[in-house]
């Protein structure tokens, strides 16, 4: 019984996430460290983060705007690919300082991504040793996160 009920959940969840409904979900992340570590899948290099943190939708699109202006100015051909790895998966709500008890979670203000340690936060396919180098300081100093170098052989 608990099996079907699982399942039929998990068809709503779908459902609500093909409609792009978003839902106030409580903040039901863990805080401590004992995450199994992500492999990178596909050959080229991966930066890792070793922090955990909580990132903001204006944080990761600013990143990602800086970083593809970033590598325009660093390869002269667009041969580079980069994947983002970080979905926003929890909601940020607020309620006003007079409501009462019972009226809900308030109004989104805005989506976040949990950054845990061990995960693979961008992927890059095709660019230099000394270019990803430079890319690794760079996201270090915009994200004010620790990260490392991951990278599989071709």
């Amino acid at each position: 019984m608990s099996f079907v009920l699982s399942s039929v959940l998990i068809k709503i969840d779908v459902i609500i996430m093909s409609l792009r409904i978003e839902k106030k979900l409580h903040n039901n992340w863990k805080v401590t460290k004992t995450y199994k570590n992500y492999t990178l899948q596909s050959t080229g290099f991966g930066i890792k983060s070793t922090d955990f943190k909580v990132l903001t939708e204006t944080q990761l699109l600013s990143l990602k705007s800086s970083l593809y202006k970033k590598l325009k100015t660093l390869t002269s051909s667009n041969i580079t690919k980069v994947h983002f790895s970080l979905p926003l998966n929890s909601n940020l709500t607020s309620l006003g300082l007079e409501s009462r008890m019972g009226k809900g979670k308030g109004n989104i203000l805005t989506r976040l991504s949990v950054v845990r340690p061990g995960q693979i936060i961008i992927t890059f396919s095709e660019i230099s040793w000394s270019h990803i180098i430079i890319i690794l300081k760079f996201i270090k100093i915009k994200l004010c996160l620790g990260v490392k170098l991951t990278f599989i052989k071709y």
